[in-house]
């Protein structure tokens, strides 16, 4: 124990001396490095003696502090000598700050030197205060751009000020650029805005808000102006049409011949002449009638017709007045009915109705029924009182073009009452069945 004693207090004694000679090392520098050092003043070095110090203008805001390292003052070296500074033109609104370090200030080096300086402009703006000192650059010696080559503008004309509006201040102070010499953009060429004039406060149309400017005239509410007559449309021309909607060859068990049913219409959307004839020819013989009318639309899809009849072949040839209607009826059926009064006393009813089926686009089948009515005999024409004849067809036809469409088909027909019986009294058949071929046109 005693050896392992002494041991210890030997390391021990051992630290304690090497502890104090670090210390006395550490404390030896710092009193050494608090000596200043006369070696490493640049003051007395060749090139770098001082000359004597311009007086800079003295600032009511700040006095220049003094340098804290001697012998570091960079305008005594050769090249970096001063010229007296020109005083600077005291600010409306703010005082320009002092140097921070003297002997820097770059407007009194060779070729900066500020050239004089134009009046300001006479617009009459007051500047807003600047709250940052100091950052007010237009008034900055060497800053007015107006006098550089190129930046000659023209002295801004004074805007007159509109009636309702008004000028926003910037927010903030030292920062209106508008207000600072040689930056009024308005004075540019092309750069000229009519910002004065009072806007008209006239409510505008729609169409006026989105039409665009366009170099020919336009109604006072923007449309176009059509040209005519005050509101004059193109649906008052003359149109017509012809339909010979049956020109077929007929085959029955005792005799053949050809069936006409057509009509022509020529006039306007209003005012019509319409034409209808229907007959047949057979043995060399032609019966048939022909009917000139006048039609008016009354009605969507609707016309009302006046006019006369004549009927014409076998017998003697008889007149009518007519008045009917013609058009479509609902599920597009075309009907027409219409009455007939003659001399004598004589009256007459006729009614039509077919329907199309469209089987394909061009394959259509067309069934059609006929009846006719009379309210007193007219023998020598085979005419009997009553319901006199109903009359059924069924065709097929292919449209090989609208205009143009051959078909087959078949009719049937049957005489019925008085007329029924005249007809067997003249030795004919009072049913009739046929087998058709033909053609209907349309122009």
């Amino acid at each position: 124990m005693k050896g392992l004693s002494r041991r210890f207090a030997l390391r021990s004694a051992k630290s304690k001396v090497v502890g104090s000679a670090f210390l006395c090392g550490v404390l030896s520098v710092s009193a050494h490095g608090q000596t200043p050092m006369q070696g490493m003043d640049h003051s007395n070095m060749p090139g770098m003696q001082q000359s004597p110090n311009q007086p800079s203008p003295a600032t009511p805001s700040a006095v220049p502090p003094s340098s804290t390292m001697p012998g570091m003052d960079h305008s005594n070296m050769p090249g970096m000598q001063q010229t007296p500074s020109q005083p600077s033109p005291v600010a409306p609104s703010t005082a320009s700050p002092p140097p921070a370090m003297p002997g820097m200030d770059h407007s009194t080096m060779p070729g900066m030197q500020p050239s004089p300086r134009q009046p300001p402009s006479t617009t009459p703006v007051i500047p807003a205060p600047s709250s940052m000192p100091g950052m007010d650059h237009g008034n900055m010696p060497g800053m007015d751009h107006r006098n550089m080559p190129g930046m000659k503008t023209p002295p801004p004309q004074p805007r007159p000020a509109s009636p309702s509006t008004t000028t926003p201040s910037s927010s903030m102070p030292g920062m209106n650029h508008g207000n600072m010499p040689g930056m009024d953009h308005g004075s540019m060429p092309g750069m000229q805005h009519d910002m004065g004039q009072p806007k008209s406060t006239a409510p505008q149309s729609e169409m006026q808000r989105t039409s665009p400017v366009l170099p020919y005239p336009r109604n006072p509410d923007g449309s176009i102006p059509i040209p005519g007559k005050g509101m004059a449309m193109s649906d008052d021309a003359v149109i017509y049409m012809a339909l010979l909607d049956r020109l077929e060859y007929a085959k029955s068990k005792d005799d053949h011949g050809w069936i006409w049913d057509g009509q022509f219409w020529v006039g306007k959307d209003y005012n019509r002449l319409w034409v209808k004839t229907e007959g047949e020819r057979t043995s060399g013989q032609s019966n048939g009638r022909l009917e000139a009318l006048w039609s008016k639309p009354v009605a969507a899809f609707w016309d009302l017709q006046a006019g006369v009849r004549h009927d014409f072949g076998a017998g003697k040839s008889r007149q009518w007045a007519a008045f009917g209607v013609q058009g479509i009826s609902p599920y597009w059926f075309n009907v027409e009915a219409a009455a007939y009064v003659g001399p004598s006393g004589r009256t007459a009813v006729r009614g039509k109705a077919e329907y199309t089926i469209r089987l394909s686009q061009v394959l259509l089948l067309t069934p059609e029924i006929e009846a006719n009515a009379y309210g007193k005999a007219d023998k020598e024409r085979g005419i009997g009182s009553g319901l006199s004849d109903v009359e059924l067809s069924l065709r097929l036809r292919y449209e090989i073009r609208r205009e143009i469409a051959p078909y087959i088909g078949i009719n049937w027909g049957r005489k019925i009452g008085q007329t029924a019986d005249l007809a067997r009294q003249a030795g004919e058949s009072p049913i009739e069945r046929q087998v058709v071929a033909g053609v209907r046109l349309w122009f």
